[in-house]
């Protein structure tokens, strides 16, 4: 099984936008706030920012910390 990293990638204008679209898969966009949620495989992170931070309008990129949070959802009840 392949590790995947999800990361934000935070940006300007919508050209980056493509520009990292031919990079990356992305899952999710927010144009209104400028940021983007993407996957990637866990070995190819590294690459692929130095990749991203370069292009023009790309203000930043920040790996998820969800992994290294120890989060377990068996510890809360569902809503009734």
């Amino acid at each position: 099984m392949v590790e995947r990293q999800q990361f934000f990638v935070y940006f300007n204008n919508n050209k980056a936008l493509k520009d990292i679209r031919s990079i990356v898969h992305i899952t999710y966009v927010s144009e209104k706030q400028k940021y983007l949620v993407a996957y990637c495989d866990k070995k190819r992170f590294e690459g692929f920012k130095a990749q991203i931070e370069k292009l023009q309008g790309v203000t930043g990129v920040d790996p998820s910390k969800l992994p290294h949070e120890g989060i377990y959802f068996d510890e809360f009840e569902p809503v009734k």
